[in-house]
Parts: C-alpha cells; structure tokens; sequence
C-alpha cells in the first residue's frame, strides 16, 4: 500500500516465459515487499530498465534508491558494470545521493570493491 507505480513490477514479470523466471520475479516482489514493511517504506517503483536478471528500482520515502536483485553471484563485467554504473546519475536525477544495492546473492570481493568506489550500500543474502 502507498507504492506508486506498482504497474512497473507488472510491466517487467509480464515480460517472462519461463517457470525459473517466474519463481525468480516471484522472489523479487517478496523481497521488496519484505523491505516495505520491515525498513524504509518504498514511495514508489521506477519503470523497467533492461539488465537481465530480475531487478526493480524504488525510491523510499526517506529518498534512497534502491536497487533489489535477484542474482546468486555478483561478479564485476562490462554487463554489470553498464548496469550498475548508471545507478548514481539516476539516483541524483531523483534527487538523492543514497544509494543501495540489495541482492538474494552473494558479491564478489572484486565487485564489492567497485561498489565501493561508487558508493553504493551494499545488502547480500537479502530474505524475506
């Protein structure tokens, strides 16, 4: 409840054809929903960016952008940093400089290192 722009989450899970992505989307948005109700109430969710694995952005109502993903290992490559890089330029366009990457997986030391350099919070292992 309060979550604008629930159509992007539809957008992205309708995109799918298979049952393993399902089950991926489906962890996803209890993942997010879990952070809802136990962190940072999400005001709203950004529209579905191309990347891969199953992603959303939200924006909290204490403005921090977060990044949720479902990926069993982070490691640092040109399709992760093209994704990840751009984070920050779109966490400023919406008027925040906090930014968070939260993950089901692991990261590697390599990619935690990276996202250090560009200040991301990092939360591995993420369950709801």
């Amino acid at each position: 409840a309060g979550v604008a722009n629930l159509s992007a989450f539809i957008a992205a899970a309708s995109k799918i054809s298979e049952e393993h992505e399902a089950l991926a989307y489906e962890h996803l948005v209890m993942m997010m929903a879990h952070y809802h109700l136990t962190n940072h109430r999400l005001r709203e969710l950004s529209p579905d960016r191309p990347g891969g694995r199953p992603h959303m952005e939200a924006i909290t109502e204490d403005n921090q952008l977060l990044y949720f993903l479902v990926q069993d290992l982070i490691y640092w490559n040109e399709n992760t940093a093209r994704r990840l890089e751009a984070i920050p330029a779109r966490a400023r366009q919406a008027g925040t400089d906090n930014w968070q990457l939260i993950t089901s997986g692991s990261v590697t030391e390599d990619a935690t290192s990276r996202l250090r350099e560009l200040r991301f919070a990092l939360a591995q292992h993420y369950t709801y």
